[in-house]
């Protein structure tokens, strides 16, 4: 069974990725790890950055006091986002992330 691509699919979908936004985000090491396996394929984040199902993540490992020890290659795009008040404080979303090829 299949679906159809319509045209108006289509252009949301090209409205997405041309406006795709490209984040650098820090992260801990044992969460990276979790990624990286696909043991975790979500991310809980403030929104400060207005985050948009397409974007682009890079990930950039940290240590304890929070300072950046490594730069991964590895970009993951955002394909859900669930911004959800009653589940989640105030300000934060929970990302759906994959790999991106």
């Amino acid at each position: 069974m299949g679906f159809i691509v319509t045209d108006e699919i289509k252009k949301d979908a090209e409205t997405i990725f041309k406006n795709r936004v490209e984040h650098q985000l820090k992260i801990q090491r044992k969460y990276w790890i979790d990624i990286t396996t696909g043991f975790k394929t979500f991310e809980i984040r403030f929104n400060d950055r207005n985050f948009k199902v397409g974007d682009l993540i890079q990930f950039n490992v940290v240590n304890d006091s929070g300072e950046v020890v490594s730069q991964m290659l590895q970009k993951y795009i955002i394909t859900y986002i669930l911004d959800y008040p009653d589940a989640l404080k105030e300000g934060y979303v929970v990302l759906a992330i994959k790999p991106h090829k």
